[in-house]
């Protein structure tokens, strides 16, 4: 495992540089973070969070709670539904988008 670390309870499992928990800590994969708690997920340079948190993929994120999805410098909103090709605060220029449910 390579220095790596793992613990039950408020612990947490680590793989080299990346770590997971049961708890609310979090497991990573590269430089992100996962957790069924209150924390987050990540692959790449973003985090997802089953609760509040918000997941990414590369530069953006998306959050299932009240937050937004970001694909490069796009970002999608599950709550205020919309989708912005611009850069900088979400929904600038966006175009309306369409609820998942």
């Amino acid at each position: 495992m390579g220095g790596g670390y793992f613990s039950t309870g408020s612990g947490y499992f680590s793989t080299g540089s990346r770590y997971f928990s049961t708890g609310n800590e979090y497991f990573s994969v590269g430089g992100g973070y996962f957790s069924a708690g209150n924390e987050y997920f990540s692959a790449g340079n973003g985090y997802f969070s089953m609760e509040s948190e918000y997941f990414s993929m590369g530069k953006g994120y998306f959050q299932a709670g009240g937050g937004y999805f970001v694909s490069g410098r796009a970002y999608f909103s599950m709550e205020r539904w919309y989708f912005s090709s611009c850069e900088g605060i979400p929904g600038a220029g966006g175009i309306p988008g369409k609820p998942l449910a």
